[in-house]
């Protein structure tokens, strides 16, 4: 089973087509959880593409929560669930009636095929600056309450833009 497919001159990007290649063949059951992506290097010999194009296909799929790399042995599935367009990180410093009241216009604003995790850091530096590594590149988005904790921006500025 080929797991990627990209035809010339179809009027979408080519990391576009890597990206919906992969989530049909895991919607069709051909890769299942943990199982291994086809290397970076491989994609890009097979198909005549530049590093970059198969790089930001990846990245993005690993951002929306459905593969992930392991550090010189490649890229794996990590969920099945690739309805997901979105996920968004919320960091919160304390659960509150106002915080609920917030979190629960926002559940109801927020829109079909999109995940949310919520964190709370209650005020505590270490807890917000781990919360924030962990999540590092995991999300599509990062919506974070606005803090007066020491370094609360330095440690914000390491996650990526846009």
């Amino acid at each position: 089973m080929k797991i990627i497919n990209i035809q010339n001159n179809q009027g979408v990007p080519k990391y576009k087509q890597i990206i919906l290649s992969i989530e049909k063949t895991i919607e069709e059951g051909h890769l299942k959880k943990d199982e291994k992506l086809p290397s970076i290097i491989k994609v890009c010999l097979e198909f005549s593409l530049s590093r970059d194009t198969v790089l930001q296909a990846y990245e993005e799929l690993k951002k929306r929560g459905i593969i992930y790399a392991i550090l010189g042995k490649g890229y794996y599935v990590k969920s099945t669930e690739v309805r997901i367009k979105q996920r968004i990180f919320l960091l919160f410093d304390e659960l509150n009636i106002f915080k609920e009241d917030l979190y629960n216009s926002f559940l109801e604003n927020i829109g079909k095929d999109v995940q949310e995790d919520i964190f709370f850091h209650n005020f505590n530096t270490q807890v917000f600056q781990k919360l924030i590594n962990d999540s590092n590149g995991n999300y599509t988005k990062y919506i974070i309450m606005p803090t007066n904790l020491v370094a609360a921006a330095s440690i914000i500025k390491t996650l990526p833009v846009g």
